[in-house]
């Protein structure tokens, strides 16, 4: 078992190499940006909506976010994460010459914008849009599903993505995976750590 776990494990690192080395059009990089935005603005939200409407249903727990605080929490969260996400996909469709999705990927290492906080802005920003609109909608299983998804995607990011990255870019990736926190952004900046990239 462990053995297809690995196998599955290098075909994809394989495949993400293969795509990186590759041209990618103008045209098909706004394609995966519109395939991005379908699945992770559209999709999984009312799935995560969806779940949390059910759950809380099933389980009694509707309006146990009471009162304007869960509101105004969600509100934040949502005015936090929103610009953080687009600035990530700004960042990597600009600068990186790519997209999030791995058969656009990004044709360089990006340390700049949000990147030179942390490695992971992208999916900070999305975990506190989500968060916010379930305070906002008042759904306590939807902050269940919501955590329940992104452990599983930081899992993939930490055992997947990450193995790629290091076979991808190799060194330069190393030191930066080694100077940049992986979730919670580093606000406080020593210059030295940034100087030379």
């Amino acid at each position: 078992m462990w053995n297809g776990k690995v196998r599955v494990s290098d075909i994809y690192i394989r495949k993400c190499v293969e795509w990186s080395r590759k041209e990618i059009s103008k045209r098909k990089k706004i394609l995966n940006l519109i395939f991005g935005v379908i699945i992770f603005i559209l999709l999984l939200p009312a799935f995560l909506i969806l779940g949390g409407h059910y759950l809380d249903s099933l389980l009694y727990i509707s309006g146990i976010l009471r009162g304007t605080f869960y509101e105004i929490l969600g509100i934040i969260l949502v005015a936090m994460g929103w610009p953080l996400s687009i600035w990530s996909v700004y960042v990597q469709y600009a600068e990186g010459k790519g997209t999030p999705v791995p058969s656009a990927p990004t044709r360089k290492l990006i340390t700049s914008g949000p990147y030179k906080y942390c490695r992971n802005p992208m999916a900070l920003g999305t975990l506190l849009l989500y968060l916010g609109l379930a305070f906002i909608l008042k759904l306590a299983s939807m902050v269940f599903l919501t955590f329940l998804f992104f452990i599983s995607l930081f899992l993939f990011i930490k055992l997947w993505e990450e193995k790629e990255l290091e076979a991808r870019l190799g060194e330069e990736y190393r030191k930066y995976k080694r100077r940049t926190p992986f979730l919670i952004p580093r606000i406080w900046l020593r210059t030295k750590d940034h100087d030379g990239e």
